[in-house]
């Protein structure tokens, strides 16, 4: 999966009904559970963020270690 052609509806999808603010590895392992793609779980959990306030950041996080 291109990490880059990621949206914000794409993350909020493999979030779920995550609260935010949320520690990466809670993010990290919400999106494994709702099916994201190896590749953006390992993205959010080696994210240099420790928590993210929202949606966005989880996006900016991952695009932004590519």
């Amino acid at each position: 999966m291109d990490l880059n052609s990621l949206g914000r509806g794409d993350v909020q999808q493999y979030l779920g009904d995550i609260s935010f603010p949320a520690g990466k590895e809670e993010v990290a392992s919400e999106a494994e559970s709702n099916g994201a793609p190896q590749t953006l779980v390992d993205q959010i959990r080696n994210a240099a963020m420790e928590q993210f306030s929202g949606p966005q950041d989880v996006l900016q996080a991952v695009q932004g270690s590519l």
